[in-house]
């Protein structure tokens, strides 16, 4: 008698364990299937796609005024073979006599970490001269010792860093440029670079990632995901400049790039990336790495004949931070 008592429970309690797990099915079944749930849980993400000249946006269309950094004109530059030389017009137009100089470059010198740089001892040279240096300072005085020019300049032909390294490009091992432009969307790219944009779409067949959007409200919250493939959620330490950002998994500290030749640039040494409210990076994180010259150039103020008035904020003496960024782009395609 008892035993009967007990398959009867144990045929109950199956029982209800099946009607429960049902239930729990049709709950589920019903939830997800209803009509009335989002049709972007249950259907492929679609975009809408935003027309860059809608009528609402036309108080925003403002067309920057040109950037002119000054009227002086730059007396020496590095050439396409690393030399530093001087710019014979520019000495002309600045009354400048090249035998009566005498000139000195100091290599500039990292220390650990993103936030001092030093310059090393001075050396006398005449031009041309290969510097061998990414980043020196060369100061030149008149007959009388004045000091007529004094200037950061950079020889992005000298490999400090790669020692070597360089992958051969092929059909099916191509480089990797990531060239972004902070703030500005898909659409003010449209707007403003449209010789740009259609050089990209014809020349090399670009394709234009329509969908992509900011995934958070930050330069530091998309630019992590960008090149960890990560939420920079989870890199919180670093975030809130609680250590170095080096141990976080960079793209070119990926096995299939140990090979390869790396640069890494910004500009507006403040408020970049990695250094911004963070500790940024201990060590050199890539081959070419362009913060050293942007703290070189907080170190003092240039000179051509005399000192730069307070120059444009993205400017440099004569010379705009884009295009010395570009210059030292150029340097780093000269190497690989």
């Amino acid at each position: 008698m008892m035993m009967k008592k007990l398959r009867s429970c144990s045929n109950k309690t199956k029982g209800f364990v099946y009607f429960f797990i049902l239930g729990l099915v049709f709950i589920h079944f019903w939830i997800y299937q209803s009509p009335d749930y989002s049709d972007m849980e249950l259907n492929t993400c679609k975009i809408d796609m935003l027309n860059p000249w809608d009528d609402s946006l036309k108080d925003y269309f403002v067309d920057p005024l040109p950037l002119n950094c000054s009227i002086r004109h730059q007396v020496m530059f590095v050439d396409r073979a690393g030399y530093l030389r001087f710019n014979n017009t520019a000495m002309y137009l600045n009354q400048l006599l090249a035998s009566s100089l005498k000139c000195m470059y100091r290599t500039m010198k990292r220390e650990i970490g993103d936030v001092k740089v030093t310059f090393r001892s001075e050396v006398t040279f005449t031009l041309p001269v290969f510097v061998k240096s990414h980043v020196f300072r060369v100061t030149c005085l008149n007959p009388i010792n004045l000091t007529v020019y004094d200037y950061l300049h950079m020889n992005p032909f000298w490999d400090d860093y790669s020692r070597g390294k360089k992958e051969i490009e092929t059909e099916n091992a191509l480089s990797l440029i990531v060239f972004g432009i902070d703030s500005i969307s898909r659409s003010h790219a449209l707007r403003y670079l449209p010789k740009s944009y259609k050089f990209l779409k014809e020349k090399f067949n670009m394709y234009d990632f329509e969908g992509y959007r900011s995934v958070g409200d930050g330069t530091w919250q998309n630019i992590v995901p960008l090149l960890t493939g990560q939420s920079s959620k989870n890199f919180r330490d670093e975030g809130h400049g609680r250590q170095f950002v080096d141990s976080m998994p960079f793209i070119w500290k990926e096995k299939a790039m140990e090979n390869f030749a790396t640069f890494y640039a910004e500009d507006m040494p403040f408020i970049s990336t990695f250094n911004y409210g963070k500790m940024g990076f201990k060590q050199v994180p890539t081959d070419f790495y362009f913060r050293p010259y942007d703290l070189g150039k907080l170190k003092f103020k240039p000179k051509i004949i005399d000192f730069f008035r307070r120059s444009p904020r993205y400017c440099y003496g004569v010379n705009n931070y884009f295009d010395i960024q570009i210059n030292y782009l150029k340097g780093f395609f000269s190497q690989i």
